[in-house]
């Protein structure tokens, strides 16, 4: 039976090969494939030549196995002089060698690095049938110029004319093909000789003239193509940059950078190499395939364009500064920027600014770049005015002005720019440079996210979770946040992390929790990291691990994140996972509560108390639990309360204890209900009142507090004592990790 397609493959690659082949011919397209369909007792490379020969399409599963596979490059080889389409089916995500990327310079490819195989199949499917429908339309048309050429060839046979038309007369149109193959053809009787000899200049003349018109006709047709590829990669560019006013729309500018670079037009194929590094307009990020249209674009010759053109020039300078297709050398990369962006082309002056202002190929010089990237905002340039919007809003190379900033993000926001919509809702978020509205920055963070903007989807992740200027919604949080965490914003992976550890807007899932929260560690995100650690510190998700837990509590903790330098400290102050250090753990607490986290001023205090890694001291305990009592602590207050019950650390006042221990006890917080009922119960701060006293204890007792059951019975059998409260703080309550190790999102 005839076959369409021929599936090279591996043989280490077989189980896909076969999956292919039926997911094929369950379509009707009939394939070929070794060693099913070599013929028993004839010449295994005989056999693949005469396949691919009487191919249409070679399908490549394409792998480091195929990469690597002499015959999988000869029938590649056979293949590309075969004229047949190549299809790279993708398995693995690795770059082709040198020899397969010679004949895979311009191919069809269909990735299949995500599962289901199934989904991918059907794509593969797909595109295959769309390809033989290609091959059915040139044969078509060459069998059109078949038949055409076979009528010339009819007409050469006709006895040729002995004279030649007076220069005044037009000649017989059939006389045409006659004389025009005795120009290129020499052949023919005796009269024809005879023609020749009287008419060799004519004839001299007439192939000139027909060669120089088939020159300009080719010229000019290039041109022509050369000049539509041109004005719809400006047009791209356009329509991604907002020039000149452009509405923005990155998704309609990839796709027409694609069809543009697909023409072999050496700027489109370098801008979507950098594209793809990105994840541009919609793109998924591949830096193979980066690579590879790099790569082409240096083959069809944006080196040699750069010199005449701003856009090639720009483009090349990318590719050195990135190090796409060529070494990375940032100084040839600032080389190349300087002649365009002398000449106005605002990404150049971009570039270059950019440079300028980060000390990059080119001494750090933040006027040079303010300068460059004004030059290129005034243009409409919306990189260039967001930018230079930064600039305003830190101060750099201009004094800062939070206003001038909201201004230049709005300009480049209005023309449909992503990045300066995030960027402003932001602003209306916090209300810097602009009137807080949080109701504003909802409305900025979704038309950026509607973009696929990675940021504006979790910072409106974020208002959505906690209700902040949208309706209350953790289970559209948690969509927000999945669509950001899978471009791979690490902020996103560690907040929808935080959702499947408490199962909010998603089904719990700890182990969930903690494949997102490695995957944002992987990233350098110090908040996944702390809450990574806390999972590893408590066994959730994980095998128990304090050792680990410590590990990232501390890599977080060298970036100055004070919950957890709070968490390790505490790990230091018990002998967890690390080798139990008060004094290491004093520093660590001491630079958390300075930061404001309240289980860490709660704990130094009670180190303060007892002098445990530090010096006694009452005074500094009572500070930090005022500190942290203020924050709304209910175990800052119920210490303070016993601080100010004792008189120590400050003066003795019981209305002042009464106080603190009853805003704890609003909060049902169990050891102030005890402490607050001893004083009623002596009458100490307050009128005796025995009722009051066991009302106060049978809430304590209802949280399963055993001072308040001791009590209860005490008071039970009539035989009520004198007490005092202990003044010690309870420094059990503060070493469990609490609200400086929540993981929250962040």
């Amino acid at each position: 039976m005839a076959h369409e397609v021929f599936i090279s493959h591996s043989s280490r690659d077989k189980p896909v090969a076969d999956a292919v082949c039926a997911a094929l011919e369950r379509v009707r397209i009939r394939c070929w494939i070794a060693p099913r369909d070599v013929q028993p007792g004839r010449s295994f490379a005989g056999e693949i030549t005469r396949a691919i020969q009487h191919s249409k399409v070679l399908v490549l599963i394409f792998s480091t196995h195929s990469n690597q596979s002499e015959q999988v490059l000869r029938e590649v080889q056979l293949a590309a002089n075969s004229h047949l389409h190549i299809v790279q089916f993708r398995i693995e995500n690795v770059l082709p060698n040198e020899d397969l990327e010679y004949y895979l310079s311009t191919p069809h490819w269909l990735d299949a690095l995500s599962p289901p195989l199934e989904k991918n199949l059907h794509r593969l499917g797909m595109s295959v049938k769309a390809l033989l429908q290609m091959s059915d339309e040139d044969a078509s048309k060459r069998g059109s110029a078949a038949d055409s050429g076979n009528a010339k060839s009819e007409l050469d046979q006709q006895p040729a004319t002995p004279t030649v038309a007076e220069s005044t007369k037009q000649a017989p149109m059939k006389a045409f093909p006659l004389r025009f193959a005795s120009l290129f053809g020499w052949a023919g009787s005796k009269a024809d000789a005879i023609w020749r000899k009287h008419n060799r200049p004519l004839i001299i003349g007439s192939g000139a003239l027909l060669l120089v018109l088939f020159i300009v006709f080719a010229v000019m047709s290039h041109c022509s193509t050369n000049s539509s590829a041109e004005n719809d990669y400006n047009e791209a560019f356009k329509l991604a940059a907002g020039l000149n006013l452009t509405k923005i729309d990155t998704a309609k500018a990839a796709q027409m950078m694609q069809r543009v670079a697909e023409k072999r037009f050496p700027e489109a194929e370098a801008h979507l190499a950098f594209w793809l590094t990105n994840g541009t307009g919609g793109l998924v990020k591949d830096n193979v395939k980066a690579e590879q249209w790099a790569k082409r674009a240096l083959a069809h010759g944006l080196t040699n364009k750069a010199p005449n053109s701003v856009a090639a020039q720009t483009e090349l300078a990318v590719l050195y500064l990135v190090g796409l297709g060529v070494l990375k050398d940032e100084a040839k990369a600032a080389e190349l920027l300087q002649k365009p962006a002398e000449q106005g082309y605002p990404r150049a002056q971009t570039g270059l600014a950019l440079m300028y202002q980060n000390g990059q190929g080119v001494p750090k010089n933040l006027g040079k770049a303010v300068d460059l990237f004004q030059k290129a905002a005034n243009q409409g340039y919306t990189e260039a005015q967001n930018d230079l919007a930064g600039l305003y809003a830190n101060g750099e190379g201009v004094t800062k002005d939070l206003g001038k900033a909201a201004q230049f993000y709005k300009k480049a926001a209005d023309q449909g720019s992503a990045s300066a919509q995030n960027h402003l809702g932001w602003m209306y978020q916090t209300g810097q440079g602009v009137t807080k509205d949080i109701g504003k920055a909802a409305e900025l963070y979704q038309k950026a996210a509607d973009q696929g903007h990675s940021a504006a989807e979790t910072n409106l992740g974020l208002l959505r979770q906690y209700g902040q200027g949208v309706p209350k919604d953790l289970s559209k949080a948690a969509e927000l946040y999945q669509q950001a965490a899978n471009q791979g914003n690490s902020a996103a992976q560690n907040n929808l992390g935080y959702l499947y550890q408490v199962g909010q807007g998603v089904p719990k899932d700890l182990a969930k929790a903690v494949e997102l929260y490695q995957k944002a560690v992987n990233q350098g995100n110090i908040t996944a990291s702390n809450n990574l650690g806390w999972m590893y510190q408590n066994g959730q998700g994980v095998p128990k691990d304090p050792g680990k837990a410590a590990e990232l509590y501390q890599k977080a903790a060298n970036a100055g994140y004070v919950d957890a330098e709070s968490n390790l400290g505490f790990l230091y102050y018990n002998g967890q996972g690390v080798t139990r250090d008060l004094i290491k753990a004093a520093e660590l607490l001491q630079k958390a509560a300075d930061g404001g986290n309240v289980g860490a001023e709660i704990q130094i205090a009670s180190m303060y108390y007892k002098g445990e890694g530090v010096t006694k001291d009452w005074g500094k305990a009572a500070a930090l639990c005022r500190k942290a009592a203020d924050a709304g602590s209910v175990s800052a207050q119920t210490k303070l309360g016993l601080l100010y019950q004792s008189g120590q650390g400050v003066t003795k006042d019981l209305a002042k204890a009464v106080e603190l221990y009853q805003k704890a006890v609003d909060k049902g917080y169990a050891d102030a209900e005890v402490n607050l009922a001893l004083l009623y119960e002596n009458g100490e701060g307050v009128t005796k009142d025995v009722g009051k006293a066991t009302e106060l204890y049978r809430k304590a007792a209802a949280q399963r507090n055993q001072t308040a059951i001791d009590s209860l019975k005490r008071l039970s059998t009539s035989a009520i004592t004198q007490r005092t409260p202990n003044p010690t703080p309870n420094s059990n309550a503060t070493i469990t990790p609490g609200s400086g190790s929540t993981p929250t999102p962040k």
